[in-house]
């Protein structure tokens, strides 16, 4: 959500950026949503889930805010069913012809309320394994955002401050660039 508005000023002018019009949250509940929020023809659609599917809550079932996460609960989402949800998603986007990307999920730092520091590296995995699988292209943010970790994300958070979302966005925006246009290489 925090490189929304960067982006979208990045491919002003080239792209009208859009964006869902809420916080997906997890897989599951972005896969019940695209039917709603992906309803027209695009061009390049990149997306990305984990962060919320890996997060800790105290029943699964149940929850829906984010003030209901715990430490130590059961993650929202377990891999196998972030495998399914993945693998749905990006069929379902891939039979509207856009160009689909997906980015890996950014790290989880250790003391992160409600994750495991280190877990997105599993949920990443399945990522790339469906992704691969289904013919979609990968923007690794988690790869691209390391070196700048110290300066970019916020302590013991997942999320990061504003240089780490202009940095985010300036990776999502090459992303699109270069996968909106056929292959300008011979």
């Amino acid at each position: 959500m925090a490189y929304t508005v960067p982006v979208r000023k990045l491919l002003s002018g080239r792209f009208n950026v859009e964006r869902i019009p809420v916080n997906s949250t997890n897989s599951a509940r972005l896969l019940a949503g695209l039917d709603e929020w992906i309803n027209r023809e695009y061009d390049v659609i990149h997306f990305n889930a984990g962060l919320h599917d890996l997060k800790r809550v105290p029943n699964p079932a149940e929850v829906m805010l984010e003030q209901d996460s715990i430490e130590g609960g059961e993650r929202w989402i377990e891999p196998a069913a972030y495998r399914e949800n993945m693998r749905n998603i990006m069929r379902r986007l891939k039979m509207g012809g856009a160009r689909v990307i997906v980015a890996t999920t950014t790290p989880v730092p250790p003391e992160a309320r409600h994750r495991m520091a280190g877990e997105e590296q599993t949920y990443n995995a399945i990522l790339r394994s469906e992704a691969k699988g289904n013919s979609v292209e990968i923007n690794d943010l988690r790869r691209f955002i390391l070196p700048f970790l110290s300066a970019a994300q916020r302590p013991r958070d997942v999320h990061f401050n504003e240089t780490g979302s202009l940095l985010l966005a300036g990776q999502v925006a090459a992303a699109v660039l270069a996968r909106a246009t056929p292959a300008r290489r011979s």
